[in-house]
């Protein structure tokens, strides 16, 4: 069982640097990150990013992370993806 935890662990995180790679080729633009204590909803985003356009493309652009719910909040997909970005790795 720890064996099986520790592959899953592990194409978890191969999985989170494909998507970091794909992320990293967008435009600079694309590229703010919006770190907050709480989850945001996308009126939030937008209104921190002063555009819709803004925080619209930083959703698509950063799908592989974060999801926007059925109450339109922008979360991340799992704690997994937070604990990946905060290391030193992501």
């Amino acid at each position: 069982m720890e064996q099986a935890i520790k592959e899953l662990l592990a194409r978890i995180e191969e999985l989170y640097n494909c998507i970091g790679q794909l992320i990293s080729v967008q435009e600079p633009a694309d590229l703010s990150l919006t770190c907050a204590i709480r989850t945001l909803s996308v009126s939030e985003l937008t209104e921190a990013l002063e555009s819709e356009s803004q925080a619209r493309s930083i959703t698509d652009t950063c799908a592989g992370f974060m999801s926007v719910d059925n109450y339109a909040n922008v979360t991340l997909i799992h704690q997994t993806a937070k604990e990946y970005l905060l290391s030193a790795k992501g």
